[in-house]
């Protein structure tokens, strides 16, 4: 349960016992006497909660006194789930940056296990963007789930779900690397709706998820629709 200190408001209300109706009607009775008088209320003074419920334990507590919302994705349990790893994550994580360090980047279905796409697997269908600044291993990567993507759409037409599936085309995935991603391939990371990024070597010049400070977290700047986890080998 939540530590913080919980706000008990009095409040006062107008109960109708025919039909077990409660209506809040305010903290104090300054301001309700026209009421009061209009409609002939009767008036109830009882404390609730005067704040959401931070876990689920408070909000059945807060529940059985006044009906009470709750943002669960908001809540410390919900983050600190999320932020817990499984043995077989971490299994899949030891499996992909053994990979990650043989060639560069490569791109993982979580669920199934399988790698995607590989870096060094795409430069040899572009051999001449080996000499392209911007074709680095993390593009090379993605450009390798785009080429999949694009030989199963193929002959399907782009009304099919294969297409359409393949519209953000990392949703899901996770990306292996070697090398921190720097600002401009951790953005391109955002654009691809990748799951997590898991890299070896911090780059402390051009991190773009870390490595330069916070300033440069690119993978969860507050003003993105998207945002993945990410996570240094040790």
């Amino acid at each position: 349960m939540d530590k913080r200190a919980t706000t008990w408001t009095p409040t006062y209300l107008q109960r109708n016992h025919k039909k077990k109706l409660e209506v809040l009607l305010g903290r104090t009775e300054e301001g309700l006497s026209n009421l009061v008088d209009t409609y002939n209320l009767q008036l109830e003074r009882r404390l609730v909660p005067g704040r959401p419920a931070v876990s689920l334990e408070e909000l059945k507590e807060f529940n059985s006194l006044w009906p009470t919302i709750y943002f669960h994705k908001n809540s410390e349990e919900y983050k600190e789930s999320e932020l817990t790893l499984s043995s077989s994550e971490i299994e899949q994580m030891e499996f992909g940056m053994k990979q990650a360090l043989k060639d560069d980047a490569v791109v993982i279905d979580p669920l199934s296990g399988s790698i995607v796409s590989r870096a060094k697997d795409e430069l040899l269908q572009q051999p001449n963007s080996v000499n392209n600044p911007l074709s680095s291993p993390v593009i090379l990567a993605i450009q390798g789930v785009s080429r999949k993507e694009r030989e199963l759409a193929i002959g399907l037409g782009m009304e099919s779900g294969v297409f359409r599936d393949g519209q953000y085309l990392c949703t899901g995935y996770d990306m292996y690397l070697r090398n921190e991603p720097n600002v401009y391939e951790a953005m391109a990371l955002v654009h691809s709706r990748i799951r997590r990024v898991v890299f070896e070597y911090p780059n402390s010049t051009e991190g773009g998820v870390g490595g330069t400070g916070e300033s440069s977290d690119v993978h969860c700047l507050p003003g993105t629709n998207h945002h993945y986890r990410a996570f240094k080998s040790i």
